[in-house]
């Protein structure tokens, strides 16, 4: 068990690490192209793992989960274009809570009871600390709707994998075929992007082999390249290949409401690698809102156990 808890926990460093890559990432690259890039890659991947076990069959049932996990993944990536890593980190969390409300939605069993009300009314009240600036001025903006919406399709991605898995079927064979519907939605969007705005839109791997043929000159690799792309190889090989597996892998021996908690963790260690890494900071009242938003989401888990 502690083995599991560490694994887990390791799980939520690198998803943590993925709010910040892609925030650095996302001042040279498009969300269309960081998604298809990390995501294509890692269906590559995941597919070589499981070649003795390949079946084609998952490509059909991993389409609505994959659909919604390349929304979530998009809007989040969005978001991160207009506001800090730490807020979209805990405003995408919410999803613990709304995950209760889609199941009433869909018919599942799920008593909205007071103690939920009021792991609700802590979540929003801890998000609206969250949005006041200085001056105590409101700061909710796109980049936070963005995140908001990421949360809901997060929400939507976790009910409908609950669906499909039910069915007893592999959950290493769902994620890598859902890398694949996320790689090629993204993939229709970076398309999308390149059409509205084409001077904003800078293909990485285009950048590379233009770069490439300069090095005949002994010339070497720009910095920003270099860097792009060991950030791009951390979000495969850590916050996709390795944090999935580690989470397909120690779910089986955990209870689902202990992992659930352990995930949790993903707000409050961005928070720190936002501070270490990206100099982010927040005032003490914002402090307060992402404790708020933490202790909503811990008291919502504590009462699905037992419910």
């Amino acid at each position: 068990m502690i083995q599991s808890f560490a694994e887990l926990t390791l799980a939520c460093i690198f998803w943590a690490w993925g709010f910040i890559a892609t925030k650095l990432l996302v001042s040279s690259l498009s969300p269309g192209e960081i998604t298809l890039v990390r995501f294509f890659l890692s269906f590559v991947i995941a597919i070589v793992i499981i070649a003795p076990n390949f079946n084609r069959k998952y490509l059909s049932s991993s389409l609505l989960p994959g659909s919604l996990l390349a929304a979530t993944i998009i809007a989040q990536i969005e978001s991160l274009k207009h506001t800090e890593a730490t807020k979209v980190a805990f405003i995408t969390g919410l999803y613990v809570l709304v995950v209760p409300l889609l199941n009433v939605i869909i018919g599942n069993r799920f008593p909205l009871t007071l103690n939920y009300i009021l792991s609700l009314i802590l979540a929003m009240i801890g998000t609206i600390l969250l949005n006041i600036n200085t001056q105590f001025s409101w700061g909710w903006g796109l980049g936070e709707t963005l995140a908001l919406i990421s949360c809901f399709a997060a929400a939507a991605h976790i009910v409908a994998i609950e669906r499909v898995v039910s069915n007893n079927q592999s959950t290493m064979q769902l994620n890598a075929w859902s890398f694949f519907w996320v790689s090629l939605i993204a993939g229709i969007w970076f398309i999308f992007e390149i059409q509205s705005n084409p001077s904003q839109t800078t293909f990485f791997f285009t950048s590379i082999k233009a770069n490439l043929v300069h090095l005949k000159d002994d010339s070497a690799l720009p910095t920003h390249l270099i860097r792009n792309l060991g950030l791009l190889l951390s979000l495969v090989i850590f916050s996709t290949i390795i944090a999935f597996a580690l989470q397909i892998r120690n779910q089986k021996k955990l209870h689902s409401n202990l992992a659930s908690i352990i995930f949790l963790l993903e707000s409050p260690m961005t928070l720190f690698l936002a501070w270490f890494v990206l100099g982010e900071q927040f005032r003490p009242l914002q402090l307060i809102g992402m404790s708020l938003i933490f202790f909503g989401c811990l008291l919502s888990l504590s009462i699905s156990k037992r419910n």
